[in-house]
């Protein structure tokens, strides 16, 4: 009896230093990945965005929550929730099976091969500990109405299933896993980004008909049918991956709905510039004459009032 207690206690040790080596080895792996770059601590969103333009070959050392992960055949996506509120991308072929939504990370990320846009490579990331660093909370401006995204009073659950009855009402052909995958990235992206995941709905609705594969006869690609060149500038690396054309597409909404901020529709502003170009919108000082850019924007607010359940106006008549 003594001798089996005896093993008992010998096993229990054993497991113990494993695990505590196994902690140990994490923390080391972190230290030597951050031996290969010059890294810079940030601690805001605004402090990334600043350094990743000025310093295109160093890796960000980030404290912060994971507030979500979106998974596609191709990679993982990481939502990180910093300090200030405001939330990083950082993608990844694999992850630690101990980093869920919730948990406090600090990671080391990097640009992906050199450019200051799109999401963060992952470099290393442990579990953070200790208490989290604190920054100053800012006032935070952004888009109002289809702009700014209100979950909490609608139920974010609620809001995923919606969309997913949406994509699945204008693309009956696409697989569950797809689904699942398209309504996530856009309820994510959008309440990381401050955006209406709605309005983002039926953009997509508009430009693909939530048709991953749609190429148009100008070669707009993917679910937001982004131009080459947009794609390219914004990091995507395959526009026909659901979750980076997404991600892609709902960035350049929430851009499109700051630069029209405070400017009367501003949401038609922002559409305008999405299907004809920024350029378009200056040269005509408001929406540009093409019918097929008003048409866009006329089907776009429709589908946005059919999901949150209202009325859309009537269009002018011809």
């Amino acid at each position: 009896m003594v001798r089996v207690r005896y093993s008992l206690i010998i096993a229990s040790l054993a497991m113990l230093l494993l695990c505590s080596s196994l902690w140990a080895m994490s923390e080391t792996e972190y230290a030597r990945k951050a031996l290969r770059f010059r890294v810079i601590n940030v601690l805001t969103y605004n402090e990334l965005q600043q350094e990743r333009t000025n310093n295109l070959s160093a890796a960000f050392e980030m404290h912060g929550q994971v507030a979500g992960i979106l998974t596609s055949p191709e990679r993982k996506l990481l939502m990180i929730r910093l300090p200030d509120g405001q939330s990083a991308e950082v993608a990844a072929t694999s992850l630690p099976t101990d980093i869920q939504p919730g948990v406090r990370v600090r990671c080391l990320a990097s640009n992906p091969e050199g450019a200051s846009t799109g999401p963060l490579n992952l470099q290393a990331i442990v579990i953070a500990v200790g208490k989290p660093p604190v920054v100053k909370k800012q006032t935070q401006t952004g888009p109002s109405k289809a702009g700014a995204a209100s979950l909490s009073s609608r139920g974010e659950d609620a809001v995923l299933l919606r969309c997913k009855r949406a994509i699945l009402y204008f693309n009956p052909r696409l697989s569950p896993q797809d689904v699942e995958l398209i309504a996530s990235s856009i309820v994510n992206y959008s309440r990381h980004l401050g955006v209406d995941p709605f309005f983002v709905v039926a953009v997509v609705a508009a430009e693909s008909r939530f048709n991953p594969k749609a190429r148009s006869y100008k070669g707009a690609m993917g679910l937001g049918q982004l131009m080459p060149g947009t794609a390219r500038g914004m990091g995507v690396r395959n526009p026909y991956d659901p979750m980076e054309n997404i991600g892609a597409a709902v960035r350049i909404l929430r851009g499109n709905l700051e630069k029209y901020q405070g400017q009367p529709y501003q949401e038609a502003l922002a559409l305008a510039a999405y299907n004809a170009g920024s350029g378009a919108v200056e040269k005509y000082g408001g929406v540009p004459p093409y019918r097929e850019t008003r048409d866009y924007i006329w089907k776009v607010h429709e589908y946005f009032c059919l999901l949150h359940g209202i009325p859309p106006e009537p269009r002018p008549k011809k």
